[in-house]
């Protein structure tokens, strides 16, 4: 019969450094969703003038997909300003898309506010998928979207969690709790 190892306990380093490693991957999700947001549009823009049927905003940010559908009430403006709609839509897209960017890269960098941010930021757009049904948005468009949303929203949560793990891994350890402790004496002798 064979016996099991049993497992050493991680230093704190090896502890820290594991989590660290999956706060960091899960963190930076967000600056993936902000570049597929922008290429889906010019993908589903491409497809467009192609075939000229249908535009697919599939993986594109709800509340752009939300704007983009409720431009196209618009009186005319798919087919006397068609431009002047592709180049609203790509601006709003590459705006949204910078903001989900630079809240990822802040978050990565352990960043609680732009962390919690991006968390508040994605749940909201999720949550503006509902909407689009109202504005002509597919049902397989909304069910593909929400799938998609819900995933990122629930690794984006784990970022939020893994950020809070670090920190109860350096009190565990004593780490946090001195450095503190050294912020408090330097600040009352100001």
């Amino acid at each position: 019969m064979k016996q099991k190892k049993k497992k050493e306990p991680l230093s704190y380093k090896e502890e820290h450094n594991r989590t660290l490693e999956r706060f960091r991957k899960s963190s930076r999700l967000l600056i993936w969703a902000g570049a597929l947001n922008v290429i889906s549009l010019l993908v589903s823009i491409i497809q467009f003038v192609i075939d000229g049927e249908t535009l697919y905003f599939y993986f594109c940010f709800g509340s752009n997909d939300l704007i983009f559908r409720s431009l196209m009430h618009v009186p005319d403006i798919l087919n006397k300003f068609i431009a002047l709609y592709f180049v609203i839509i790509v601006i709003i897209a590459l705006a949204t898309s910078a903001g989900a960017i630079l809240l990822g890269v802040f978050a990565s960098q352990g960043k609680k506010k732009p962390l919690l941010g991006s968390l508040i930021f994605y749940a909201i757009d999720t949550l503006l998928i509902i909407p689009c049904a109202f504005v002509g948005e597919s049902y397989i468009s909304i069910l593909l979207m929400s799938v998609i949303h819900v995933a990122i929203l629930f690794i984006i949560i784990f970022a939020v969690y893994e950020y809070y793990k670090i920190i109860e891994i350096a009190k565990r350890y004593g780490v946090l709790k001195q450095s503190i402790e050294s912020e408090e004496k330097e600040n009352a002798s100001i």
